[in-house]
């Protein structure tokens, strides 16, 4: 649906820099959290379109978006997981203590 179907997350703060920080979105039926080292920062309830349903693509990109104007993200990634169902806030608290 373009941006008329997206659903957005945004944290409270920016992103510290000059330090590893562990983010994470989960997605349990139509409420997506967004985790910041361990600790949920903020929700969404109507995210109703699950990544699963998008189907093939062809703009996988992690740290850049798929429009020249938008800047790349300035950082490094050391890890990206997909996991295939919604960790609890335990899981992610417990994965977050490895940054």
């Amino acid at each position: 649906n373009g941006p008329y179907g997206e659903r957005r997350i945004d944290g409270k703060a920016p992103l510290p820099t000059n330090q590893w920080t562990h983010v994470a979105v989960t997605l349990s039926g139509t409420v997506g959290t967004l985790y910041v080292n361990g600790v949920a920062v903020n929700s969404a309830t109507d995210v109703i379109f699950a990544p699963w349903r998008i189907g093939e693509t062809a703009q996988n990109w992690i740290g850049r978006s798929q429009f020249s104007a938008d800047p790349y993200f300035s950082g490094s990634i050391d890890e990206f997981r997909i996991y295939r169902g919604a960790m609890s806030a335990d899981q992610i608290a417990t994965l977050a203590q490895g940054v």
